[in-house]
């Protein structure tokens, strides 16, 4: 007997994900139930038919691990100007592009090919559904499909179940009013699971209806992942500007210009919730334009070097919630002030 060990290029898997959310009847500190379903779609261009294989997926990227990076050296050169259009740099590309767009004609089928539109209706057939053990070793996490499987050759994808897990996750609002009137859904839950979670593309259910898609980013065993849900009209957010004004100081040469906002919140859900707002100070650039707050209430949670603040409330049922903050922004008289929006200067006689 002759048993044969072999490795091949045009192999891969990609991640796909259904996230699937109920949601609870009380309040967001009890959280909302989420499952998710990990999936890998499988292809191969080998030309070899994988038929009745025991398929194992792993995570490790062992042409990286192998190879420390080499840093190249860092030159730092006069600034040149971009080439005129239609010369040098978009003609560059010209080259590449055509070979790109040959290899792909030389692989899509014509439309007189029978087998060609055989392997159309294989791609489309239904997605095979196998739940895998899930192995970890080290950083690397390995999934085995049970039973046998069959990966075609021709490069049409497979769908496999890797498994499917129950998250403790937690339901909240994100709102930044200055940007758009209205609050994000947001669910926010632990990965407890033994898989490592890869980046990629995301349906997104809630119940038994689809509300869209999203790419998910990397989260480790332990780590948290973040979805949001769209918006919801039922939270409520307004802001305005309730207080504009410019002090001339002339003897001082000095412009003081004065804001205040107000941010109302309004919770129509029927339960308490919590709202995350997000708003910001202006930062200066220039030593000689200063910003000195004066009121907010209430205290943010946090406040950050770059004048972002960032408050958590929670909202009773029917209850207004306010959010009010003012500052002076000196300069000099004759300095023109960028990303402001105007006042009314006060007229002089």
């Amino acid at each position: 007997e002759l048993e044969v060990s072999y490795q091949v290029e045009g192999a891969s898997w990609q991640p796909l994900y259904d996230l699937r959310f109920t949601e609870s009847s009380g309040s967001s500190k009890d959280g909302v139930p989420l499952s998710l379903a990990y999936h890998a779609q499988v292809t191969q261009r080998t030309g070899e038919a994988w038929d009745d294989i025991a398929l194992t997926l792993s995570t490790a990227k062992p042409a990286l691990s192998s190879i420390l990076p080499e840093l190249k050296p860092w030159f730092v050169d006069r600034k040149r100007p971009p080439y005129p259009s239609g010369m040098g740099g978009d003609a560059m590309p010209a080259a590449p592009m055509m070979a790109s767009r040959k290899r792909s004609m030389a692989r899509a089928p014509a439309a007189d090919d029978d087998d060609d539109f055989e392997q159309m209706a294989e791609m489309l057939a239904p997605a095979e559904v196998a739940v895998a053990e899930v192995e970890s070793e080290g950083a690397a996490v390995t999934f085995r499909a049970p039973g046998r499987t069959g990966i075609p050759g021709d490069g049409s994808p497979r769908k496999v179940t890797l498994g499917f897990f129950d998250l403790p996750a937690t339901l909240d609002y994100l709102a930044a009013p200055k940007l758009v009137s209205q609050a994000y859904r947001r669910v926010r839950a632990r990965n407890e699971g033994p898989a490592l979670i890869l980046p990629g593309p995301a349906q997104i259910f809630l119940g038994e209806e689809f509300i869209g898609s999203t790419v998910l980013k990397t989260v480790a065993p332990g780590g948290t992942l973040e979805v949001f849900l769209g918006v919801d009209d039922r939270i409520r957010v307004e802001r305005k500007l309730v207080q504009g004004s410019v002090d001339k100081k002339w003897m001082q040469d000095v412009r003081r210009q004065t804001y205040g906002y107000e941010i109302k919140l309004t919770n129509l859900t029927g339960r308490r919730e919590v709202v995350t707002v997000l708003d910001q100070l202006p930062v200066p650039r220039n030593e000689a334009v200063k910003v000195r707050k004066q009121e907010i209430t209430p205290a943010p949670r946090e406040e950050t070097d770059l004048g972002r603040l960032t408050w958590d409330l929670a909202c009773e049922p029917g209850v207004e919630r306010l959010i009010r903050f003012s500052f002076t922004l000196e300069s000099p008289r004759d300095m023109e002030l960028d990303g402001l929006p105007p006042l009314v200067e006060p007229t002089t006689s």
